[in-house]
């Protein structure tokens, strides 16, 4: 078993104690589960929103306070009819059952087991029916067609495209009882949803300016998914358990194995793409990037520091509009990035040192 704090970012069929920023609409699913009408239920939206921990958190809590009840979970991905309906079967199987299902069955005697072990069951029966789509239509709309018969509760989840699918092909009488849109969680419940995973999981404290800056990459390079922030804590969680600081460094590593980032070669077109003063200023940038280690973010201040700095030792008047430019360029070019929680903010998410070694290999190149 694998241990409560590990599984909170490891398992993927990890529930948390509380789910955040869905109150509306696990109020409204929990509803239609403690309905004694059998339903179909389909819940979509964006891949890695949610949809999975919300369904599976609403069966548990009901699990919790009705004792005649069966949950069953099956993963629909990538599977065929005949598997998934091998899994439903062991699922709902007692150990005096587990021989009415033969390895070798055929699919339509699978379909009869199934149909068998549910009349055997006095029990409540909810199905979550785990990432649907076209490759396993069928086998949805199949248990669609038999469930009011079968008494069976199903939730399905799947992306907005299935969703559209199954409302333009499927006939009136296909269609799910309810369906739940999951839109995308905004920059603060993103936030939020980050700082559980990291209370949960992580062995000792992380700065929030981490957690913020964390978040801030996840927002800029994804729509924002709470699965691909768990994606990049699975990678500097090894870091927090050697007792270490997470530092900005080690988000930026992660995020460059997850994210298309910025390679020597783009980074070297985004530079020939910028003046001179606007370079010399990114180098500025970096090495306070490079000096301040624990630092996630400059401010505009700071910059407006490093920017003055740069013209009194070229010895020329500065000039608030050409600071503008630059840092219009830099934030179009992708090498520099402004925050979505404060856009004061700044922060880069290649690594200062990878920076600075190609702004020393183009300087020369470039402005000779």
């Amino acid at each position: 078993m694998i241990p409560q704090r590990v599984a909170a970012i490891y398992d993927p069929l990890y529930i948390p104690p509380k789910i955040c920023h869905r109150e509306k609409e696990l109020q409204e699913l929990q509803k239609i589960l403690s309905d004694n009408n059998n339903n179909n239920l389909l819940i979509y939206g964006p891949s890695g929103i949610g949809k999975t921990v919300l369904s599976r958190y609403a069966v548990a809590a009901l699990n919790k306070s009705e004792s005649d009840f069966t949950p069953v979970f099956v993963n629909f991905c990538y599977k065929r009819f005949r598997e998934i309906m091998y899994q439903i079967n062991s699922s709902i199987c007692d150990s005096a059952h587990l021989g009415l299902i033969p390895t070798g069955a055929t699919l339509p005697e699978l379909w009869n087991i199934f149909r068998r072990l549910r009349r055997s069951i006095n029990n409540k029966l909810v199905i979550i029916l785990d990432d649907v789509d076209e490759n396993n239509q069928q086998i949805h709309r199949k248990i669609l067609q038999e469930s009011k018969e079968l008494d069976i509760t199903t939730i399905a989840t799947a992306k907005v495209g299935y969703a559209r699918k199954i409302r333009r092909e499927y006939g009136t009488s296909l269609q799910p009882d309810f369906t739940l849109f999951l839109d995308l969680y905004s920059n603060t419940e993103l936030m939020d949803i980050t700082h559980q995973r990291v209370n949960l999981a992580f062995p000792s404290p992380v700065r929030p300016s981490i957690i913020r800056f964390l978040t801030d990459i996840v927002l800029e390079f994804d729509i924002g998914r709470p699965s691909t922030i768990i994606e990049i804590l699975k990678r500097i969680y090894p870091i927090s358990l050697r007792g270490v600081d997470i530092l900005p460094l080690h988000i930026q590593e992660a995020s460059s194995d997850i994210f298309t980032v910025h390679d020597e070669i783009s980074m070297i077109d985004s530079l020939a793409q910028i003046s001179l003063m606007t370079h010399l200023l990114l180098q500025k940038i970096a090495r306070v990037f490079q000096k301040y280690l624990y630092e996630p973010y400059m401010s505009l201040n700071e910059i407006k520091k490093e920017y003055d700095l740069l013209y009194e030792e070229l010895k020329v008047q500065t000039d608030s509009r050409e600071l503008h430019e630059s840092l219009k360029d830099l934030l179009r070019t992708g090498l520099l990035y402004q925050s979505h929680f404060e856009p004061d903010m700044f922060y880069i998410v290649v690594t200062p040192q990878k920076i600075l070694e190609i702004l020393d290999l183009t300087f020369d190149e470039k402005f000779e």
